[in-house]
């Protein structure tokens, strides 16, 4: 489950989700649609319960590696990393955001390419056992509130898109871009919990995106980490 070769960079991040330039019609189609993705992606969620769950495991081991020798474990970063991958990808296939089927691979596909940097300098005091995760918890209510409200404006831009998709063939932009930002904060609190970021995900400006990034830009805005990034 290896993603591969990790970067030592900084705690580089970068989400890019390309804009649909020929959205499926059929996916788009009232109900039907929906309801057919929700079907054939339930392996694929068999599937990322099972890496979750590994993931999980993984970052409790990670904090005693943490704590111990200041470096984040190497199977627990590429395995969080994987599962991260996957949820983006399906959610991008539900949503509607990428006409591409998630598969099984922890790896990113052409449309939804996610790059997280091994952090170089993890905060010892925030991977205390037990003490560090409920912390972390307990600071996230906040964003689990502001999650729910943004969670239940996706599923209102969700109904309004496929008029645009089916009727013109096209995905509006600014819904889009909304879209995009929400799977960004969802990242963002996955990079939280596991541990790979330090930074409270309301606050990480930077985080899950280039300096670059901005509306309708999203398939312009890849840019590689280097040669031995993810390979």
């Amino acid at each position: 489950m290896n993603s591969g070769t990790p970067t030592q960079a900084r705690d580089h991040s970068s989400l890019t989700i390309e804009y649909p330039q020929n959205p499926n019609r059929l996916w788009a189609l009232p109900v039907i649609g929906g309801a057919v993705k929700l079907v054939i992606v339930i392996p694929v969620s068999i599937w990322l319960l099972f890496v979750d769950f590994g993931a999980i495991f993984l970052s409790i081991i990670n904090a005693f590696v943490v704590l111990l020798t200041g470096k984040y474990w190497e199977p627990a970063y590429a395995l969080a990393v994987g599962s991260m991958r996957l949820t983006a990808k399906a959610n991008c296939f539900a949503l509607g955001l990428s006409d591409t089927y998630p598969g099984f691979s922890l790896k990113s596909s052409d449309g939804v390419r996610l790059e997280f940097a091994i952090p170089a300098q993890p905060n010892r005091l925030l991977a205390l056992p037990l003490a560090g995760g409920l912390f972390r918890f307990a600071v996230l209510v906040p964003f689990f509130i502001f999650l729910f409200v943004i969670g239940l404006l996706v599923m209102l831009v969700y109904w309004l898109t496929w008029i645009p998709v089916l009727l013109i063939g096209r995905y509006p932009a600014g819904l889009f871009n909304f879209m995009v930002y929400t799977q960004r904060l969802q990242l963002r609190l996955s990079a939280y919990t596991f541990g790979l970021s330090d930074i409270y995900p309301l606050f990480d400006e930077e985080g899950l995106g280039p300096d670059e990034w901005g509306p309708g830009r999203h398939d312009r805005v890849y840019r590689p980490l280097g040669p031995d990034t993810f390979r």
